[in-house]
């Protein structure tokens, strides 16, 4: 056993960081509506854009939820907003990067099967971007909205 360094970092589990389990969350929900989604179109893509803008939503809801409890950890701190908009901005990017996983992998599988996959690589690299950039900006203003509640709150 090894003496207490009070100078060492101190080492996390990454599940203890509100923005990634809520992004993990919110990625789960979103890859069970794509499946919801799928089952009901009988195997076809035409949900895809419905789940895409309820996507958005998700990012914002879980972005907030995320920054709320990063905020709710740190309360007796002297720095209690440190971290809080980037919590959102986690969520939000796991939530993206879950859900593209899930997308990308699908789309492998169809194809494996016979099912045409009509993807234009260029094209899904840059719906992938342009969906982390909204990840990004949608998650930073859940995070963003926390911050602004809570900074005049000094009461320690």
């Amino acid at each position: 056993m090894t003496p207490y360094d009070p100078f060492s970092p101190r080492r996390r589990n990454i599940f203890q960081h509100a923005g990634f389990r809520m992004g993990a969350v919110g990625g789960v929900i979103m890859i069970a509506v794509h499946l919801f989604l799928l089952a009901i179109n009988r195997g076809t893509n035409n949900g895809d854009v419905l789940a895409g803008l309820l996507q958005l939503v998700v990012y914002f809801f879980i972005a907030h939820n995320a920054a709320e409890q990063h905020h709710a950890t740190q309360l007796d701190s002297v720095d209690h907003l440190r971290g809080v908009q980037g919590a959102g901005v986690g969520a939000a990017v796991t939530t993206s990067i879950l859900v593209w996983i899930y997308i990308v992998v699908r789309g492998i599988f169809r194809d494996a099967f016979g099912i045409t996959v009509i993807v234009e690589p260029v094209s899904l690299c840059f719906t992938i971007f342009i969906d982390v950039l909204l990840a990004l900006g949608i998650g930073s203003l859940g995070g963003g909205l926390v911050a602004k509640k809570y900074r005049g709150n000094t009461n320690f």
